[in-house]
């Protein structure tokens, strides 16, 4: 919807690293762009380390964006941690994160 309405959009995907970025694009390429750095990825169960995805969004975006965060997190302490992290990008962005929940971490 966003590429639609004109908007540039981009793609961080990391769990206890960085293990995909695609800086904000627009136009017509955009989704095909999306959807080749999405088509190969695997589920890897790791421990998530925000620190490097968002240090990575505080020195490559500099213009106020839009981050929407999707995440499964589900325990107290991760979730502290992570509350810091999105509280320093709140800063100079606006940050909405949406919390998934993931049936297979309850088994």
């Amino acid at each position: 919807m966003a590429l639609r309405g004109g908007d540039r959009c981009g793609l961080g995907i990391f769990d206890d690293k960085v293990v995909g970025f695609l800086r904000p694009i627009g136009g017509s390429n955009a989704l095909p762009s999306f959807l080749s750095s999405l088509h190969d990825l695997q589920p890897r169960w790791r421990e998530t380390d925000f620190s490097p995805m968002f240090a990575r969004l505080q020195s490559r975006l500099t213009k106020r964006a839009l981050l929407i965060i999707l995440s499964d997190v589900v325990d107290a302490e991760t979730s502290t941690r992570y509350r810091t992290s999105l509280a320093t990008l709140a800063r100079r962005h606006v940050v909405l994160f949406a919390a998934l929940q993931t049936p297979l971490l309850d088994h």
